[in-house]
């Protein structure tokens, strides 16, 4: 069988990717590592929740210069 490797989403090369994994990840349809779930946290509550994915996408659109957001 094919095995397909899910993104590190690493803090350097986010992408639209990483937001779509962690919507996936929120719905349960993916299971993320702990250093992926650590990464996700963007919005830095100490959950990944919907908050993060579009955090993540205003940052990727330049709304917010640097990640996390701990405001």
């Amino acid at each position: 069988p094919r095995v397909r490797r899910q993104r590190q989403m690493c803090i350097r090369d986010r992408d639209i990717t990483d937001a779509v994994l962690i919507n996936k990840a929120i719905a349960g349809a993916v299971e993320l590592s702990a250093n992926q779930r650590h990464n996700s946290d963007v919005y830095a509550d100490g959950e990944l929740t919907t908050s993060d994915a579009t955090t993540l996408l205003q940052f990727l659109v330049s709304m917010i210069k640097i990640l996390p957001v701990t405001e």
